[in-house]
């Protein structure tokens, strides 16, 4: 084998400073793609979410949706501020301070919590811009048992600060739809569905959260849109959907039916209620 190097070979004269010009034009010269510029850490969650630092720049769509990191969840909170929300968001609800804390969240939407008691879920938000505590209810016909591998509980949301009739106090906030409910022991992973948009849903405590940022700009539509909720299991198998809960009735094992789909239900179609949690 010949392992003596090949000669050196000089360039022809001048070709060393053409190479240096071409490559400062190369680096310091106009371009036609301008780079995303960075960012501080701090609002990566809320300006680049699914976007890679080194795409070329694109204006953000006012009309379309805005995706959002959390920023805070539940296990992020000191026992004394949990305590707060608990009462907090009962005393804007109207009731006993028995709620429990399940879900909590913060992201570009704000500060979400989800509470239940023994017939109640609470979806609340916290530190709003004119209430510390703003609580919506919803009874839950029987919380020790599922509608099949699990429920939907609660559905909330809120346009953006930016739409037409919004209060001056309002102004630059995100809009955002949320979902909450539980699940059972064989689901491990719940989605939601809405305005073209698809979300996994935080799991804790035998209970879900999911919520969808959207901009300013976005409306809450009062046309009944729900949204579509679906359950799998550790195979990655679609155990239900909303949709099939709502339509379904559910006994408990002395035959009472404890979720009824249609009204009045047939119980010779009813399926056995799950054990929760």
């Amino acid at each position: 084998m010949n392992t003596t190097p090949p000669p050196a070979r000089d360039l022809p004269p001048g070709r060393h400073a053409e190479i240096r010009a071409e490559l400062d034009r190369a680096t310091t010269g106009p371009s036609s793609v301008r780079a995303a510029p960075l960012v501080a850490a701090a609002s990566v969650a809320t300006l680049v979410v699914g976007l890679s630092l080194l795409v070329p720049w694109r204006v953000h769509d006012p009309g379309g949706p805005a995706g959002s990191t959390p920023a805070a969840g539940l296990s992020d909170l000191p026992p004394q501020r949990v305590e707060a929300i608990e009462e907090g968001c009962a005393r804007s609800a109207g009731i006993p301070p028995t709620a429990k804390l399940h879900q909590y969240v913060e992201d570009a939407g704000g500060k979400y919590a989800v509470l239940y008691t023994a017939d109640q879920v609470l979806g609340c938000t916290v530190d709003g811009p004119r209430l510390p505590y703003d609580s919506g209810r919803r009874g839950v016909p029987a919380l020790d048992w599922l509608p099949g591998p699990f429920s939907v509980d609660h559905l909330a949301g809120a346009s953006g600060g930016d739409v037409p009739d919004a209060e001056d106090g309002d102004r630059g906030r995100s809009g955002w739809r949320a979902v909450t409910g539980r699940v059972g022991s064989n689901v491990v992973r719940v989605t939601f569905g809405y305005a073209g948009r698809t979300v996994d849903a935080t799991l804790r405590d035998g209970t879900y959260l999911a919520r969808i940022v959207f901009p300013p700009q976005w409306e809450l539509p009062h046309d009944g849109s729900r949204g579509e909720v679906r359950g799998y299991d550790a195979a990655g198998r679609e155990l239900g959907t909303g949709a099939d809960v709502e339509r379904q009735c559910y006994t408990r094992p002395d035959g009472e039916v404890v979720y009824g789909g249609q009204v009045p239900p047939d119980r010779s179609r009813c399926v056995p209620a799950v054990p929760w949690p």
